[in-house]
């Protein structure tokens, strides 16, 4: 889910992993996760220049989950962006 308003945007995104087996045989399995992320940035343009600054919300509800048997993944965390694009046109 995006929404965009005078250069500003809010992003949700809700991804849904299911059972992974961990074996050929099926016996071993990690349970399946749910993991929801948020992102808010804001364009600023100038001339055939603009820069984005990005905040993300990554892994918003703090669930503990496994990628890998044994290995959790973080809970909530942040991360903060910018680009820069140059779009000359001649």
């Amino acid at each position: 889910i995006m929404f965009g308003y005078k250069g500003f945007f809010l992003s949700y995104s809700q991804n849904y992993i299911d059972e992974r087996f961990l074996d050929e045989a099926n016996h071993n399995s990690l349970k399946g996760y749910n993991i929801g992320n948020f992102v808010i940035s804001k364009e600023f343009k100038y001339r055939e220049y603009s820069l984005t600054f990005d905040f993300h919300v990554n892994n918003a509800w703090s669930d503990t989950y496994y990628v890998k048997a044994f290995y959790p993944m973080p809970l909530r965390n942040y991360q903060i962006g910018v680009r820069i694009n140059f779009n000359k046109n001649k």
